[in-house]
């Protein structure tokens, strides 16, 4: 089968983008409201269409489109205006939480309180994190990038500090830190309502010329 993207609705073409780009990380974004005390002054979302873009200087990106009736998501307002987040990586253990914080809730009104969640300060980060996640970026916004109409735009966020439980960690002799996947057991993102986990791991080597 060959498909036009031309030929395509936007809507139709996002469900096979979804379907043919598998499986995708997910970023679990903690947001601040801006407002609000405890709980109450963040928003919790998740974000598939995400992942790492540099290392020099460390970069996370995740696409961000709007609600249903045009206004920005809270995620999008909130890092234009408050500047940081933490961006999580949640394992399939988390997957209800996870999945009930892409509800879509007036803006101010967090998503933290439909769940049991703990969350753990940061002395050098205005975000805090998840204490249930296995791994936390703290990150701020380094630029938001809008595609096309403006409907959808990419959170480019500097990462500044990462939390790694210290049950999926260790330090090699060498000083060279080595983080289980196994361990992580990340959730991952695939298309309409599928999900997916790690299968088999191996190692390869690759060419030297």
């Amino acid at each position: 089968m060959h498909i036009s993207a031309a030929d395509v609705p936007a809507q139709q073409f996002y469900h096979l983008l979804t379907q043919t780009v598998i499986p995708r990380p997910i970023a679990w974004v903690l947001s601040d409201n801006g407002k609000g005390e405890g709980m109450d002054r963040y928003n919790l979302a998740p974000f598939s269409f995400f992942n790492a873009m540099a290392s020099d200087p460390p970069m996370l990106a995740f696409a961000i489109s709007r609600k249903e009736g045009g206004s920005k998501k809270d995620t999008w307002v909130n890092l234009e205006n408050q500047r940081f987040c933490t961006v999580h990586i949640g394992q399939v253990a988390q997957h209800e939480p996870l999945v009930d914080s892409s509800v879509e809730l007036p803006h101010g009104v967090s998503e933290l309180h439909r769940q049991a969640y703990e969350l753990v300060t940061h002395d050098a980060h205005p975000t805090p994190r998840i204490a249930e996640a296995p791994i936390a970026f703290f990150c701020e916004l380094d630029h938001m990038h809008p595609l096309g109409k403006g409907i959808t735009a990419v959170a480019f966020c500097r990462i500044h500090h990462i939390f790694i439980n210290d049950a999926v960690v260790k330090t090699l002799p060498n000083g060279r830190i080595v983080v289980s996947a196994a361990g992580v057991d990340p959730l991952a993102r695939l298309g309409g309502r599928e999900y997916a986990k790690l299968g088999d791991i191996f190692q390869l080597d690759r060419p030297t010329k």
